[in-house]
């Protein structure tokens, strides 16, 4: 089976839901601070199947050079944040789906 990892949780560390929730702040990319790039080479060992990273929104697509150096194959994808208003479900559906079947975890 093939697998294939949502960059968002992947690209940077953010501040908990938690703290963001009980600030206000909500998940939009602009109140990240001090975001670090997580440990994206421990990929090949905490998931040796793992053959693709799709990097939800902008945010977190600043690391696809990394993973693409990994060897995984790498998407972009649009922000799935209601900030992204100006793509609609529709739109931000048909993307994904494209990531999706290119991975080949759906037909």
């Amino acid at each position: 089976m093939r697998r294939m990892a949502a960059g968002s949780a992947l690209g940077a560390r953010w501040m908990s839901p938690d703290r963001r929730q009980s600030a206000g702040l909500g998940s939009l990319d602009k109140h990240i601070e001090d975001a670090e790039v997580n440990n994206l080479a421990a990929l090949t060992r905490w998931a040796p199947k793992l053959i693709a990273v799709a990097h939800n929104g902008g945010e977190s697509a600043r690391v696809m050079r990394l993973t693409k150096e990994l060897g995984y194959e790498v998407h972009r994808l649009p922000s799935t944040s209601p900030a992204n208003a100006s793509w609609t479900f529709e739109r931000k559906l048909a993307a994904w789906r494209v990531a999706f079947e290119r991975a080949q975890l759906i037909d």
